[in-house]
């Protein structure tokens, strides 16, 4: 039963890049959405009061 336990880990570790790869390219897309003030920044005249929005998502 040692071997089922081995492959279930192997497997559940192959299905994490993907999720990586979102996450950086979100974290990517976010800094600079914030750094142009363009996407939900928009709204917002200076990056001081942007930067409220950046931490709450």
């Amino acid at each position: 039963m040692r071997g089922g336990g081995w492959g279930w880990g192997s497997c559940t570790s192959l299905n994490r890049e993907p999720l990586y790869r979102r996450t950086v390219e979100s974290l990517k897309t976010q800094g600079w959405q914030f750094s142009q003030l363009t996407g939900p920044y928009r709204i917002y005249p200076s990056h001081e009061q942007a930067f409220n929005l950046l931490q709450v998502m």
